[in-house]
């Protein structure tokens, strides 16, 4: 089925899988870059099992495996902790530029090597993450089942460390709301409207904005199904005279209204519309939890919140000191 065309490596292989998607190659002592690989349109995802990404003094995807940024397409890679062949921190740097869904999976204690006892989690891996991934109108329930995974059950232990989820093709009048980070100011920012992400990409809001590829999808008016529960998100702004010079979303109307009242933050409308979380802080199932990230800015008046639907971004937040305050809204894959 050319419609269905998936790719799995193991070692070199899952550098070749790499490579099939789209990366560029090293091809010298001195790291330099070249689009020498051939490259695969047919392959829908790929999976990459212990994949060969190169050494710390010699990346396989050039200097700082920068050639790994054309990837475009879904992959999964699967590493051992203490594999010294293929290390996992140099796949995991390299997946973790790939400008499409991306997930890294650490086998805690895994060397290079493919034990019997670990050949279940193997095939779960792969066959969960290309079942989510590659069209299958008999399995209209295998996206869901992959955002919800963390782990295997058997085989060695396991965990999720890299966790990005691009949305698909938008449908149902929806769009992309896209994730900005300025340099100059450490500041996460999220945009809905094409013509405000053009005009930040030409530098409309200032310097220093540069994309995160991440994102979630929206609806920029209420979508006509209403079946999606989608409803307002505010839209307020920290003015740089007596503010933090931020951004901050709420699908709340509580913490919406609650904010209005505060003082120093500026309503400035309805930013997009989305689901908002139950009363448990949950997301129904086949959704992506979109989770706050708080930056404790607020004693020398430089507050940001970041939005994501990854749970290893929401962790790296946390490791830089950020509160992440859990679900606050529902997107769809």
């Amino acid at each position: 089925d050319p419609d269905r065309i998936m790719g799995f490596g193991a070692s070199l292989g899952g550098e070749a899988m790499m490579l099939l998607l789209g990366a560029s190659v090293t091809t010298t002592l001195g790291q330099h870059c070249e689009d020498v690989a051939v490259h695969d349109p047919r392959l829908k995802a790929a999976v990459g099992y212990v994949p060969f990404a190169g050494w710390s003094f010699l990346p396989a995807f050039c200097d700082g495996q920068s050639g790994a940024k054309s990837v475009n397409r879904p992959f999964l890679g699967i590493s051992g902790t203490a594999d010294t062949t293929a290390p996992l921190p140099l796949a995991k740097r390299a997946v973790d530029q790939f400008q499409s869904s991306r997930y890294m999976v650490e086998l805690v204690g895994g060397k290079h090597e493919l034990r019997p006892e670990d050949a279940g989690d193997l095939f779960t891996w792969t066959l969960t993450v290309l079942d989510a991934y590659v069209p299958n109108p008999l399995d209209p329930n295998a996206m869901a089942r992959f955002i919800r995974m963390n782990g295997v059950v058997g085989g060695r232990e396991d965990d999720m460390i890299l966790d990005v989820h691009v949305p698909s093709t938008n449908s149902d009048g929806e769009t992309e709301a896209v994730e900005f980070y300025n340099t100059d100011l450490g500041h996460y920012f999220v945009a809905a409207g094409a013509g405000e992400i053009q005009g930040i990409l030409d530098g409309a809001a200032g310097p220093g904005w540069e994309l995160t590829n991440q994102s979630f999808k929206a609806w920029l008016t209420p979508p006509a199904n209403a079946a999606f529960g989608a409803g307002p998100v505010c839209r307020f702004y920290g003015r740089p005279a007596g503010g933090p010079n931020s951004h901050f979303f709420t699908a709340e109307p509580d913490e919406c209204d609650l904010v209005k009242r505060s003082g120093g933050w500026f309503y400035e409308g309805i930013g997009f519309y989305i689901r908002r979380v139950d009363a448990s802080q949950q997301c129904p199932p086949g959704y992506l939890q979109v989770m706050r990230a708080y930056n404790r800015g607020a004693v020398r008046n430089d507050s940001n919140h970041r939005f994501s639907t990854s749970d290893s971004t929401m962790r790296a937040m946390a490791d830089q000191g950020w509160i992440v305050e859990g679900a606050v809204m529902c997107a769809r894959p």
